[in-house]
């Protein structure tokens, strides 16, 4: 992975949405790039996790923006199309958690969460979207008081068990 990367994602060169095929009994491993343009925090619905999936998440440049990370990506992995979603000038997205909706019909009916940082606020806020319809409305904008740091990492565990 670091032949030529020597210094990370970044570094020398931008990371890109990547997957790797790991075959224990011939004990080979094929990548394959999905997605050319920079992107990071690649997510599933948990509910698929080692499983074939058709919908995954990330978060990557806007296009025809400045901004690292100004946008949120939905792949569809059957139809090798995306959609994205600009969070705005100066709006820079984290890993999109997907949540499932309660008896969800389809893989991706649920809500997709991040912490978006607004750097003319110099804080942060949770956004939730509808997994559905990435560039429609949001479904709700939470402001939060502070910065959350770029790259944080979450989960969602429902209340219920």
């Amino acid at each position: 992975m670091f032949d030529h990367d020597r210094h990370g994602p970044t570094g020398d060169s931008a990371p890109r949405l990547a997957r790797w095929i790991v075959d224990p009994a011939t004990r080979t491993t094929i990548r394959e790039t999905l997605d050319d343009t920079s992107q990071e925090f690649p997510r599933v619905n948990n509910g698929v996790v080692g499983m074939p999936y058709r919908f995954g998440y990330c978060s990557g440049a806007a296009s025809g923006s400045t901004d690292w990370f100004g946008s949120t990506i939905k792949h569809d992995m059957q139809t090798a199309t995306s959609e994205r979603r600009f969070h705005g000038d100066g709006r820079e997205p984290g890993e999109p958690v997907f949540v499932a909706r309660e008896n969800a019909t389809a893989e991706d009916d649920g809500w997709l969460m991040m912490f978006v940082y607004d750097r003319t606020r110099d804080s942060s806020d949770l956004v939730i979207l509808d997994a559905t319809d990435i560039t429609g409305d949001e479904v709700a904008r939470i402001e939060l008081p502070q910065r959350v740091p770029n790259g944080f990492h979450g989960n969602w565990i429902a209340d219920k068990t």
